[in-house]
């Protein structure tokens, strides 16, 4: 018998600069999960649990103030509240949570700190970002249906792809809303591909020898992802979505997953925020050999 015990790494917020020299760390270390980058780069969400959260109980969402490290809570629901993506104003933070039951989408307005649902869906789903234009929410039916909700007009969701037999994770619409980046496991491995929005054409694989959590920079020139080992890649985008060949920028001290957001991009996209490991690492595999005899003696 072989399993896992619970547990949440404790990380640190670590600057890095484009050559890889470490700038500044910020705030306090914590167990942190997952961040969202503002698109001003002055605040943070993150995804916070606690040594003892299980994957889908008592998390919660945080902010901090970059410039003074300042942390405050956002939301407090005992159960599972995550994936929080800014809206281009910054006055709303749209987010997963299982209050209503099942996975569902909720918005938060951070001047009233009005939380209101999004869907209302018979079945669970995941948000994976904002859109850059602010017209929709990009979200995921169990991993294989990408879809996006608009927020004005009428509020049927599009979907821009169903894989029934892949999984598509860490979707990011490009800045000029021509084109979508994410991490797909279609080809057996984990790789980053892009493809056009909405209408899903187009597609092409980016990375090279896999690669996961695509960000784009704010002028949307450039695209990064992490490799399998920790590298920051980088890729040069032309006006057509012309993309070059992956260079790699650093070695981060990070074993990334394609399905949290682990780091951010500056605006400038000449820095870079990463969620550091500090500390112990976090549990290892453990082991129970003959565990079916041990069962018959109890």
């Amino acid at each position: 018998l072989v399993f896992r015990p619970a547990g949440v790494s404790i990380t640190q917020l670590q600057w890095f600069a484009r050559d890889g020299r470490r700038l500044t760390s910020v705030g306090p270390s914590g167990p942190y999960q997952q961040m969202a980058l503002s698109p001003s780069g002055r605040r943070l969400a993150l995804q916070r649990g606690e040594p003892s959260t299980t994957a889908l109980s008592g998390t919660d969402i945080w902010m901090m103030d970059l410039t003074t490290g300042v942390l405050s809570r956002l939301t407090s629901d005992p159960d599972f509240d995550g994936d929080p993506s800014w809206s281009p104003d910054e006055r709303s933070i749209a987010f997963t949570t299982r209050r209503p039951g099942r996975m569902s989408l909720f918005k938060k307005d951070l001047s009233t700190g009005a939380e209101t649902p999004l869907t209302n869906f018979g079945f669970p789903v995941n948000l994976d970002e904002w859109t850059p234009d602010g017209r929709f929410v990009i979200f995921r039916n169990l991993g294989r249906a990408i879809q996006a909700l608009p927020l004005v007009g009428e509020r049927t969701p599009r979907i821009i792809v169903d894989t029934p037999l892949a999984i598509e994770d860490q979707v990011h619409v490009s800045p000029d809303g021509r084109w979508i980046a994410f991490n797909s496991n279609e080809s057996g491995r984990w790789e980053v591909y892009v493809a056009s929005f909405p209408e899903f054409l187009s597609k092409r694989q980016i990375s090279t020898d896999g690669g996961v959590q695509p960000m784009w920079r704010s002028n949307g020139r450039e695209l990064f992802y992490l490799d399998p080992r920790g590298q920051l890649m980088m890729v040069t985008s032309g006006a057509d979505a012309d993309f070059g060949v992956p260079r790699a920028l650093f070695q981060a001290r990070i074993n990334p997953t394609p399905h949290l957001g682990e780091y951010g991009v500056a605006p400038d996209g000449q820095s870079f925020l990463f969620l550091e490991p500090v500390g112990p690492p976090p549990p290892a595999f453990a082991f129970i050999v003959n565990w079916q005899a041990d069962a018959a003696v109890k």
